[in-house]
């Protein structure tokens, strides 16, 4: 809700959590749940929370060789693309509803994540996941177009399962 020229832009912390399955060959099927938190947006003392839930798919890129013992590696260094679609709810804050006049504790919309991202192999069941930077979109309620654009950045630690 920045005046014109401005940015608007506020810091939020968090966690996120995420389940892929190999789906072919170097596709991955992605499930991401996002957490995150402001406490003060733009020195008003108004909190916001948010829960983001997407899937999609992911691209990993194999950097190496292939073994010949025809078991299907995971390379010590994979970077991949990703594009993920599903639901933002926002909590916890201000959400203006131009159309009744009343001001919403809650709102929720569509989001959309497109990222590249760094997983490092440490152990044949660990990864780390140097670095992961993801564009997302969301349309919650805000009297300024409904339109916000967010960078996540993140990195953290990866368990393979298999």
């Amino acid at each position: 809700n920045a005046p014109p020229g401005q940015c608007g832009c506020f810091f939020m912390n968090g966690v996120s959590a995420e389940g892929n399955f190999r789906t072919y060959r170097g596709y991955t099927t992605v499930v991401d749940v996002t957490a995150t938190h402001a406490g003060n947006i733009h020195n008003t003392g108004d909190p916001f929370s948010m829960l983001m839930v997407t899937g999609g798919m992911r691209l990993n890129f194999r950097m190496g060789h292939q073994r010949t013992d025809g078991w299907d590696t995971y390379h010590r260094v994979k970077p991949f693309v990703q594009g993920l679609v599903g639901f933002a709810h926002g909590f916890d804050g201000v959400f203006p509803d131009k159309s009744t006049g009343f001001i919403q504790s809650s709102a929720s919309s569509v989001a959309v994540l497109a990222g590249i991202g760094l997983d490092v192999k440490y152990r044949r069941h660990l990864s780390f996941r140097a670095i992961q930077a993801d564009y997302g979109y969301t349309r919650l309620p805000n009297l300024s177009g409904n339109d916000q654009n967010l960078l996540r950045i993140s990195s953290g630690i990866t368990i393979h399962l298999k």
